[in-house]
């Protein structure tokens, strides 16, 4: 299917996969047993990217946990290059995939190849993993890999599967090491190690326990657990790394559901802190991080069933203190765009941007526009999302927004695109006890075109 524009980035294009979930109230079951949880991260030219997506639950508001118990209730990784501010580093080219982007000193564009185009319209791959014994919130998401011909799917209890097919075939990967039982919301993938990325999920502290943040460095193979954060808290929407260091000392993770909880790292996940009391007070669950450097930082906070208002917070001193820079509700993880620009969903649908690193943010969609799931980067720049079941296309930053192809079968959880596949992906979850039989699915399309 040809695009609304070919026009291609020469330097720093990007691809993000991922979606956010409804943190709250944008679900039919709002606050009650079936609420979902939240999204993904974005990655940007010379930055990490990061995947995201969403997993229900089946707890009500009020469940949370602490050192593995209930306590209180209820991305993007990313990052800037080293230098900070979003500069992007001196001669390098940024390889990306759906996952993010990633930048490499010198080093040229990953070739995506001249696959064959699937067919375009949504059609069913969820094969294999059909009917896996799991439980609410049962798909995590279908994850691209930025670096390789792969895509990774997070399934409640069940750890995570990839596929070297494009969804024919899935097995089960992160055998060995600390076991990933969690319901995945995001990957984010490290910009100079292509065998490294981290995942973050919900419902941790279910029996039998298992952390809420894991970092691999093997590409998979196996993962490690960051247990003095698990012994706070195993319940987390997002983790964000500032990738303008390379010791990776300064990592932000989100709570689920939560009002007044967010964690922050300063040595590299050794030991994490609670600064959520830093919050704007009057704010409901903010849970979705992004890491701009070690001191600037963005919360997205959703207002849900909270009774508080939603927003988005921003930091100027590395989670110190924080301000409300719009006061419109966001859900999910945000898009940092390869062009500096950040997108955030709308609570309830639209979408919102700042050119400005968050300082400030304006509508550049409404809720019949996009927004349904969180923004996604294409190779070329193009935005996509989600409004009414369609995919939406944005070639303009957001300011005239493009339907392509029909209506998914369902309201899906999130979306994501893979360069190498030449396709897009959407997934969605029910309360059921298996991964439904039609929950992911593909639709055929050449950013080239």
């Amino acid at each position: 299917m040809s695009k609304v524009s070919s026009k291609v980035r020469s330097l720093a294009w990007f691809a993000q996969a991922a979606a956010p979930a409804a943190l709250a109230c944008l679900f039919p079951a709002c606050g009650s047993s079936s609420d979902g949880g939240g999204g993904g991260a974005a990655g940007s030219a010379g930055r990490a990217g990061s995947a995201g997506s969403s997993a229900g639950e089946s707890a009500t508001a009020g469940d949370g946990n602490k050192a593995g118990a209930g306590d209180t209730g209820g991305s993007s990784g990313s990052g800037t290059t080293a230098g900070a501010g979003g500069a992007a580093q001196g001669g390098a080219d940024t390889v990306a995939g759906a996952g993010g982007s990633v930048a490499h000193g010198g080093a040229s564009s990953i070739d995506y190849g001249n696959p064959t185009v699937p067919e375009a319209k949504w059609t069913n791959i969820t094969n294999n993993l059909a009917n896996m014994a799991s439980e609410c919130g049962n798909v995590g998401g279908i994850f691209p890999s930025p670096y390789l011909d792969l895509l990774l799917v997070g399934v409640a209890r069940q750890g995570l599967w990839s596929s070297a097919d494009g969804g024919a075939t899935y097995k089960k990967i992160g055998t060995t090491g600390d076991m990933i039982l969690n319901r995945t919301i995001m990957l984010v993938w490290d910009p100079s190690d292509t065998k490294t990325f981290w995942e973050s999920g919900i419902y941790g502290f279910e029996n039998p326990f298992t952390d809420g943040v894991f970092k691999t460095t093997d590409n998979g193979a196996s993962f490690k657990g960051y247990a003095a954060l698990a012994t706070i808290q195993s319940h987390n929407d997002s983790v964000s790394i500032d990738f303008s260091d390379p010791a990776r000392k300064t990592m932000i993770a989100g709570g689920h559901e939560q009002t007044d909880v967010l964690f922050r790292s300063t040595d590299a996940g050794a030991t994490w802190t609670d600064i959520g009391k830093s919050l704007v007070a009057s704010h409901g669950f903010c849970t979705a991080t992004l890491v701009l450097d070690s001191k600037t930082m963005l919360v997205g906070c959703a207002a849900g069933y909270s009774g508080k208002a939603g927003g988005i917070l921003r930091s100027s001193n590395g989670g110190d203190a924080w301000t409300e820079v719009s006061s419109k509700g966001v859900f999910g993880q945000p898009l940092w765009a390869a062009d500096g620009t950040i997108y955030w969903s709308g609570e309830g649908g639209g979408m919102y941007a700042s050119t400005d690193q968050g300082k400030t943010f304006s509508a550049v969609a409404d809720q019949n526009t996009a927004g349904a799931v969180r923004p996604i980067e294409l190779p070329d720049g193009s935005i996509a999302s989600i409004a009414q079941k369609t995919l939406k296309l944005s070639t303009d930053k957001g300011k005239t927004w493009q339907a392509i192809g029909s209506a998914l079968p369902w309201d899906p959880t999130g979306i994501s695109y893979s360069p190498f596949r030449r396709a897009f992906y959407a997934w969605h979850f029910d309360c059921g006890v298996v991964v439904p039989a039609d929950s992911l699915q593909r639709y055929g399309f050449d950013f080239k075109k």
